[in-house]
């Protein structure tokens, strides 16, 4: 806290730094059946695993090569590069001498391998809680409730329970005798829960039947547009932003996926309705402009997922076929990164599906268009959202303009 230390993990690092040294009354930190008389902890610590072997970033080169063509592996090797920056801050110590500053290797914190140190992050980062104790916001481990599984909608809730002085968690619902209590880690996308928890979910789809799933696309204007690229990269950066990555899930209610639209369309753009869309709003959240603009915009983004799709190394059914042969055991990190890709594929393929579905329509007058919008999109599925939201709103403009 003296140095005021620029660490990456601020959150964690107390609590990291709490686990390793308590832990030290015990010679060997790998043979959890650490006896740890000296600490109040010692049974909460004989429950904690002394491997992760499940967590990405302990992975072999091997079980790395099933996430391939997915943007997972730079931010599992983003996660190895900041557990080792902070680890490094926390390593050095600064001396003040009569001449100069002196940046040295705190010799006391050699005791600590970097290996221990990921462990003890991954500890943290995949079982802490965040509570609010005595009106400060902090996080703490807390023993048998780091234990339940993930499940959605949640069936239970938690809190530090200021009048008892004591975190508790409370059933939403009935649970039955032998029954499992489980624990909500939240709407996630499977890239958080495999990067932080070391496992994906099989079936991700939330109770409302959305899908939180992203797949990562990198978006790029066409410098063969001359000026007008020029034009739009100038606007780009007006609206702050340098770089046009975008994580696009099944659901245009998404924030993320909205901007990813939004890129798309900016990118697709005539000169008439580049002119016509700076005028309205920021490059992030540009509205539909036009049906000929939203046409390109989804050939454009079924171009990117075919793309996409083809940076993996098996198709979905290839996909299925493994996971239905039962060669490789449920919880297995093949089977969890299996989970984790096929959701992945599975959103390229909505926006395939959603373009081959969704373009027709444009074709038609605008009184079959809007007769075809209450007929054949008047469901619930993320196609229908996408007709609701987007064809509703350009009829809407269109008819109202006109």
């Amino acid at each position: 806290l003296a140095r005021n230390i620029d660490f990456v993990a601020p959150k964690h690092i107390f609590l990291m730094m709490f686990l390793l040294t308590d832990l030290e009354h015990v010679s060997g930190w790998q043979a959890i059946a650490w006896a740890v008389e000296s600490s109040f902890f010692r049974n909460y610590y004989s429950t904690l695993p002394s491997t992760l072997s499940n967590m990405p970033i302990f992975w072999s080169e091997l079980e790395l090569s099933w996430l391939k063509g997915s943007y997972i592996i730079q931010q599992i090797q983003e996660r190895k590069a900041a557990i080792r920056k902070d680890y490094d801050c926390a390593a050095e110590v600064w001396l003040l001498t009569d001449n100069a500053v002196l940046l040295q290797v705190d010799p006391s914190f050699a005791r600590f391998s970097l290996d221990r140190f990921s462990w003890a992050r991954m500890i943290v980062c995949s079982r802490n809680f965040g509570l609010t104790v005595d009106g400060v916001k902090t996080a703490a481990l807390v023993p048998f409730a780091d234990m339940l599984n993930h499940f959605r909608p949640r069936e239970t809730s938690w809190t530090f329970d200021q009048s008892i002085d004591a975190f508790t968690i409370t059933s939403l619902g009935t649970i039955g005798q032998g029954a499992q209590v489980y624990d909500s880690y939240g709407k996630k996308c499977n890239h958080r829960f495999l990067l932080n928890y070391g496992f994906a979910v099989e079936d991700n789809t939330e109770e409302d039947g959305r899908n939180p799933n992203e797949v990562l696309i990198d978006f790029q204007l066409a410098p063969a547009d001359g000026q007008l690229f020029y034009d739009k990269r100038a606007y780009l950066h007006e609206s702050g932003i340098y770089t046009m990555d975008a994580r696009l899930s099944c659901s245009h209610s998404d924030a993320n996926t909205r901007e990813g639209f939004s890129f798309a369309r900016l990118i697709v753009a005539t000169e008439e309705e580049f002119s016509a869309m700076k005028m309205k709003s920021p490059a992030h959240s540009s509205p539909p402009v036009s049906f000929a603009n939203e046409i390109r915009a989804l050939q454009y983004l079924r171009t990117l997922m075919t793309h996409q799709l083809s940076l993996y190394e098996t198709t979905i059914e290839e996909d299925n076929e493994l996971l239905a042969s039962k060669e490789y055991p449920l919880f297995s990190n093949r089977i969890q990164a299996l989970f984790f890709i096929r959701g992945e594929k599975q959103v390229c393929r909505y926006f395939q599906k959603l373009a081959d579905k969704v373009i027709p329509l444009f074709s038609l007058s605008l009184a079959e268009c809007r007769e075809e919008l209450q007929r054949s999109f008047d469901g619930d599925d993320d196609i229908d959202r996408y007709a609701q939201d987007v064809i509703a709103y350009l009829v809407t403009q269109v008819y109202r303009e006109s």
